[in-house]
This record gives C-alpha cells, sequence and structure tokens, in this order.
C-alpha cells in the first residue's frame, strides 16, 4: 500500500511551480535521501534535488531539511549555491537549485592527487570569504560540512558552496552539542562531546587546507584507508584529531604548513579567527590570477556518464513499464472475475423474472406481490452493498497492518532501550573500577612518601654514626702509630697516587652512589606511575566519548519514541475509524438481511 505525506514541509516556497511545468534531462548525481536532476524550467537550465519523504521520516530529517529551505532562502552571497524555491507532492520533496556547468573539488582531487598552489590559493580565498560572509550575519551560521564534496567549481574558477543539510544558526554566547559532520573534518570538541560554536568552521577549513594540497587527509594517509575497515578508520581518526597528530610530507609548502598549524589547535579559542587567516602571508603574498585555466572533466568521462545516465533513464523507464503493466493484468483479472459474477447474477436473475413472468400469466396480479422492476432495483442494491462490504473489509485489513507494523516498530524500540541499559550498567562498573584505581593510586603515593621519609631519616643516622666511628679510628691511629706505622706508610703511598681521596672519602662515595641510584629508582617509579596516570586520563576521556555517544543514542531513543506517539496517535485515530466502519458493516448486514427476508416473503406469497 502506498503511502502519501502531504505538506510535511512547512516553509514559504518564493515561487509556486508543479512537476508537470518541468522537463528532466540529465541525472547529476545521487546521495542518501535522493536524485540531482539537470532540468529545463520556463527556458532556463536548473538542477533539480528530488528527496523522497518516506526516507526523511525514517532517518527524522524532517527538522533539518526545514531547517535547511529556511537558511538558504536567506542566504545571497557569489559563492553559495542559490536556491530558487521548491514544491512538494505526495511522495516527493523538489528543490530547484542554481545549476553549475563544471565539477565539485573531490573529482578534481580524485583526478589530479593533488591541486597546484596557484589553483589552491585561489580556491581557498574564496572559502574563507564565503564563511566570514556566514559567521558575520546578525544570526551566525554553521556549515558544518565543510568537505571537498561540497565545494562546487564553476568553468570560471569561481567555487560555490553547496549542501547546508548539516547547517544550523547560533545565537548569540549559544553552544551546539549534535554530532554532526564527516568524520575526517570534524573538530575535537565534536568528538568530546563538548559545546562548540564557529570554530569547528575553521577546523575543517584547517583540514581542507592540508588535504587539496596533500592529496589525503592529515589524520589518516591512503594506505590506512585502503587497508582499514571502517570502524578501525574511525578509531585512528579520533585518536589523531584528540592528540593533534599531523604528518606533513616533504613537499607541502613552509607558509602553508605554518598556517595548517595555526589553524589545528585543540583548543577553539587557540586558532586564528577568519580575518587572520586571509591576512596569512600564504594568502598574502600569493600571485593572484585572473584567468585560471578551465578544470572540467575529460571529454571521455562526459561521454561516459551521459550514456549511463540514458541506460539508467532507460532501465527506470522499463521498470515503470513493467510495472504498469503488471498493474493492467492484475485489474484485467479482477474485471473477469467480477464479470463472470455479474453474469452468474444476471442468469439467476433471469430465472426469477421468468418465474414471476408465469405466476403473472396463471394468476391474477395481487397487490401483495412484487413487480419484476422492484425485484430488479432490490438485487442491484444488493450487489452494492456487497460491493462497499467488500471495499470495508480490504480498509479494515489495511489497517490492521499498519497496527502490526507499529506494533513491530515498538518491539524493536524496547530492544534498542534494553541494549542502552545494558550499556549504562557496563558504564557505571567501569566508572566503579575507576574510582577504584584513583584510591590504590593514592594509597600508593601515600606510601611512596612514608618510603622515603623513613630513608632519608636512615641515610642521617647513617652520617652520624660514620662521623662517630671515624673519630674513633682517628683515636685508635693515634695510639698506635707504631705498630702500624707500615699500613700508615701503604696508605701514605695511595693517597699520593690518588691525591683527592682518602679512606673517608672512599665511603663517602659509596654512601653518594647508593643515594644516587636509590634515587633514580625513585624517579623511574614516580615516572612509571605518571604514565599510568596519563593512561587512566585517557581512558577516561574515552569513556567520557562512549558517554556523548550514549547520550546521543539516547536523544535518537527519544526522537523514536516522539515518532511512536504520533503513530500510536494514528493507530488510536485508525482504531476509531475501524469501528466506525464496523458499525457501518453492522448496519448493512441488518439491511442486507432485512431485504432478503423482503424477497423471500414475496417468493413464498406468489
Amino acid at each position: 500500500m502506498s503511502k502519501s505525506f502531504e505538506n510535511i514541509i512547512n516553509v514559504q516556497p518564493k515561487r509556486i511551480v508543479s512537476l508537470d511545468e518541468i522537463t528532466q534531462q540529465e541525472m547529476l548525481g545521487k546521495g542518501q535521501f535522493g536524485v540531482v536532476y539537470r532540468i529545463l524550467y520556463q527556458g532556463q537550465t536548473y538542477a533539480m534535488k528530488q528527496i523522497v519523504k518516506q526516507t526523511l521520516i525514517r532517518h527524522g530529517k524532517i527538522n533539518s531539511a526545514v531547517l535547511e529551505l529556511k537558511i538558504m532562502y536567506q542566504l545571497d552571497h557569489e559563492n553559495i549555491m542559490k536556491l530558487i524555491t521548491h514544491f512538494e507532492d505526495e511522495n516527493n520533496v523538489y528543490l530547484i537549485l542554481e545549476y553549475i556547468d563544471g565539477s565539485n573539488l573531490y573529482d578534481i582531487l580524485k583526478r589530479d592527487t593533488r591541486l597546484q598552489e596557484t589553483y589552491a590559493i585561489h580556491y581557498y580565498r574564496q572559502i574563507v570569504s564565503t564563511l566570514i560572509y556566514l559567521h558575520s550575519r546578525p544570526t551566525p551560521i554553521l556549515h558544518r560540512d565543510i568537505k571537498p564534496e561540497n565545494i562546487l567549481i564553476t568553468k570560471n574558477n569561481a567555487i560555490k558552496l553547496a549542501d547546508f543539510g548539516s547547517a544550523n544558526s547560533l545565537a548569540k554566547d549559544e553552544l551546539r552539542f549534535t554530532f554532526e559532520g564527516t568524520y575526517l573534518f570534524m573538530a575535537p570538541e565534536i568528538y568530546l562531546n563538548k559545546g562548540y560554536t564557529q570554530c569547528v568552521d575553521i577546523w575543517s577549513l584547517g583540514v581542507l587546507l592540508f588535504e587539496i594540497l596533500a592529496g589525503h587527509s592529515p589524520f589518516l594517509n591512503k594506505e590506512e584507508e585502503n587497508s582499514l575497515m571502517t570502524h578501525e578508520k574511525q578509531t585512528v581518526i579520533r585518536e589523531n584529531v584528540l592528540n593533534v597528530r599531523i604528518r606533513f610530507p616533504d613537499t607541502f609548502p613552509p607558509l602553508a604548513r605554518d598556517l595548517v598549524r595555526k589553524i589545528l589547535r585543540l583548543e577553539p579559542q587557540d586558532r586564528l579567527r577568519l580575518e587572520e587567516v586571509l591576512k596569512h602571508p600564504w594568502l598574502q603574498n600569493a600571485e593572484v590570477l585572473e584567468q585560471l585555466p578551465i578544470v572540467t572533466k575529460n571529454p571521455l568521462e562526459n561521454l561516459v556518464s551521459q550514456q549511463i545516465s540514458k541506460f539508467s533513464e532507460s532501465r527506470k523507464n522499463n521498470n515503470n513499464h513493467l510495472l504498469k503493466i503488471s498493474e493492467l493484468k492484475k485489474s484485467i483479472n479482477e474485471t473477469q472475475i467480477q464479470i463472470m459474477k455479474g453474469e452468474l447474477e444476471k442468469q439467476q436473475l433471469s430465472e426469477k423474472l421468468k418465474e414471476l413472468q408465469e405466476v403473472n400469466d396463471d394468476q391474477t396480479q395481487s397487490p401483495n406481490l412484487v413487480s419484476p422492476e422492484k425485484i430488479v432495483k432490490i438485487e442491484e442494491k444488493y450487489n452494492r452493498l456487497k460491493k462497499e462490504i467488500n471495499q470495508l473489509q480490504k480498509e479494515i485489513i489495511q489497517n490492521e497492518m499498519f497496527i502490526n507494523k507499529n506494533e513491530m516498530q515498538q518491539s524493536k524500540l524496547n530492544h534498542y532501550k534494553s541494549k542502552i541499559e545494558k550499556q549504562k550498567e557496563i558504564i557505571e562498573k567501569l566508572e566503579r573500577e575507576l574510582i577504584q584505581l584513583d584510591q590504590k593510586k593514592k594509597l600508593e603515593q601515600i606510601n611512596q612518601d612514608r618510603e622515603l621519609q623513613e630513608f632519608t631519616k636512615l641515610n642521617n643516622n647513617r652520617n652520624i654514626e660514620q662521623s662517630t666511628s671515624n673519630n674513633s679510628q682517628y683515636t685508635s691511629l693515634l695510639r698506635v702509630t707504631i705498630e702500624r706505622f707500615k699500613e700508615f706508610m701503604n696508605f701514605y703511598r695511595n693517597i699520593k697516587q690518588e691525591p683527592e681521596t682518602d679512606y673517608e672519602s672512599q665511603e663517602d662515595q659509596q654512601w653518594k652512589k647508593e643515594y644516587y641510584a636509590i634515587k633514580k629508582s625513585l624517579q623511574e617509579e614516580f615516572k612509571q606511575e605518571q604514565n599510568l596516570l596519563m593512561k587512566l586520563e585517557n581512558e577516561n576521556q574515552q569513556l567520557k566519548i562512549k558517554l556523548g555517544q550514549i547520550e546521543a543514542q539516547e536523544q535518537q531513543v527519544q526522537k523514536a519514541e516522539q515518532i511512536v506517539t504520533n503513530l500510536k496517535y494514528g493507530c488510536d485515530l485508525k482504531q476509531n475509524r475501524i469501528d466506525e466502519l464496523k458499525k457501518i458493516q453492522q448496519d448493512l448486514e441488518n439491511k442486507i438481511d432485512c431485504l432478503n427476508r423482503f424477497i423471500e416473503y414475496n417468493k413464498s406469497s406468489q
């Protein structure tokens, strides 16, 4: 059963347009939520984005689509793709946009790997000035998805910023917390689930500059991109972004390297502002080119894309024709069945009419008998009522199917809720373990402090004992000088060979060596403890990230619950309608019973 969703986009269009006024020419691209076509409207070429309403509802993107339209209607800048108007029908939303005869930055990088420095400066200056326009509005606008795919380049080498599906406005002193954007271009504060401002777009600018000059992302090289799985890529990207690990190639221009380092800072307040980016030497001292070579696709690529689009359109047309043929076959079969039923009913009615005519010929017409014309009318009413009952039964079956689907969605939601509760329990356990580890660390630190104090005390006592023993040795030597004269002479010779050392200083050096060895071991233990603390802090940060993800999942569950409540409300309305239809059905069945009784009465009276 095909569902229709009328007027889900509550935005006033600039022009009133219908699909009949538009002629489609070529498919330009296909995305997650729809298809983009090149069209002709009132003799001019435009791009038309066709979005399926059912996918918007399924992904909960109706509000973001409304916001995209409102934002694009407000914008008027030479480097931003213009929204001409929009309209909708039962199944789709249509956006008529400015047509850009060129290509996007992603296709150019895919073909040429990286841009020459002159092209990079020319394009980058336009992108920065476009973001200054967005951020300096009375209510600033965040784009939140600056990447090569969303930067179109005309044949005159002017850039056009497109795709405001992730954009949002930002009031003064307001923060956003939505996990929005593309992994490779998202700022650290988005990963850490902190509140963020326009600085996330500045971070994306730094990543974009690195990619157009190096040919790959600063946080994921080509080998990792080709070898790793999707979830592995995401973990590598997150770690590199949070630690700001940037690997510059040797061919990277020095001034551009300085600009990237000043933009890609962990703290948002440490990043360059957009006005400072424009004043950077890499952009200021560069030679501005008035006419750059046109960057377009190869003619072979154009031919191939045209042939593919024609083939896909013909395939779609064939599929549509096959669907129409199957529908016509079904309708033909249904009509044939109805004709067969009608012929049987005609035969029954003709037999009844013959019987009535025979009765009229034999007997005189009495007031109790009913004329054949009335019987025909009654039969027609009976047939009409039968058709109405069949239609009502179909509607009841359809409504029951709709209710079953809603019950399935409710069971899925309950399953997701149970999963989230389990994840919360795991996080609580991890938090408890962290607290226990912190307590253990504190106890170990206290024990280490005690051991250090005891060690210092022992060292002091040893020094005192050493001084007293040395005095006793001196007195004994003085008393037995004659008896140990030879030993003293040997000792004196050793002193001559090593004039700076004596018996006492050697013992002192031994104590010093022991002291420094113990000190080194303590320092190494202290370093190990510091490393453990760093590891625990990293684990704590990862747990915070997981908590942020779980909060985002909870928000999604809340949205899903809202959808379910709306669906329940629709189900209640459908159930009321079903009850009404059942009442009507009962009334009609009662009427049919009355008519059958009336017919039987007439037959018996005849």
